[in-house]
């Protein structure tokens, strides 16, 4: 099982140097976008990796220090329509998350202009302050079982503050009956309570909570002190991963959680036909 991430470590794993997407330095007075670079392929044949980065026109540091705007992201380019259109929708709809407002962007340039332009703003009401913002998402697919597409998207933000957010977001697309999947779609009925109680004990082994130990005692704050499991779930190789963002479960000192139910925890209540293969 994984366990949380450190206090103050950047959620978000870049795969690329923020230094190389903004070769070239700064210049002028539009926000231009580094040039894209080629398309990665994956693992998945109809599947490539996208980045896209811009950058303050009027900073003079290193670019790793300039308020920026960093974009990696996947993009299904061949096989069957409905799956190709599910999963790119789902990859813009996480690019374009409103930052500020409700309105989602006008893609993804106009993401950043929105973003670079509202700093902007602020460096010229608070001249002397030392605050650099930015907004790196990276949409990338967790190793997934066959005949699934699983996929995670990650945010890390700073617009000021003690600390910046940064949230993931999980799901998987089922290939064959092109939706989303649900814990119903996978599991018998009535796995509700079973799967529970299974998904509290893992936890409480995880971060070290005794079964006769409340969960608050240890930080959490489950409603009625009850453990739930949540609706972010990805169907990994290995079981089904969970993840909790800051604040959800526990105060952002604690950092997200990521709870893994392993594949021999959870088999005998899987569907027959499933993901996995049971």
């Amino acid at each position: 099982m994984k366990g949380r991430r450190p206090a103050g470590r950047a959620r978000l794993v870049l795969a690329w140097a923020l230094a190389g997407l903004f070769a070239g330095g700064c210049g002028g007075q539009e926000k231009e976008p580094a040039a894209d670079r080629p398309a990665e392929k994956t693992s998945q044949p109809a599947i490539v990796i996208r980045e896209r980065a811009w950058k303050d026109p009027e900073c003079a540091a290193a670019p790793a220090e300039c308020a920026h705007v960093a974009f990696r992201y996947v993009e299904m380019v061949d096989g069957p329509a409905p799956v190709r259109s599910a999963l790119n929708a789902f990859v813009r709809r996480e690019l374009l998350k409103p930052v500020f407002g409700d309105e989602e962007a006008a893609g993804l340039e106009g993401a950043a202009d929105e973003f670079l332009g509202r700093y902007g703003e602020f460096r010229r009401r608070f001249p002397d302050s030392e605050q650099v913002w930015w907004l790196r998402r990276e949409i990338r697919l967790v190793e997934a079982p066959v005949g699934v597409y699983s996929l995670a998207a990650e945010t890390d933000m700073y617009t000021g503050g003690a600390h910046g957010i940064e949230t993931t977001t999980l799901q998987t697309l089922d290939r064959e009956n092109e939706r989303w999947l649900t814990l119903e779609d996978l599991f018998v009925d009535g796995f509700r309570e079973e799967l529970t109680a299974i998904g509290e004990r893992c936890f409480r082994e995880l971060v070290a909570i005794e079964a006769d130990s409340s969960l608050s005692s240890a930080g959490f704050l489950f409603d009625d002190d009850r453990f739930v499991l949540c609706g972010n779930f990805a169907v990994r190789n290995d079981g089904l991963l969970f993840h909790w963002n800051p604040y959800e479960i526990a105060p952002y000192a604690l950092g997200p959680t990521d709870l893994l139910l392993p594949l021999g925890e959870i088999e005998h209540l899987l569907k027959p036909g499933g993901p996995w293969g049971k």
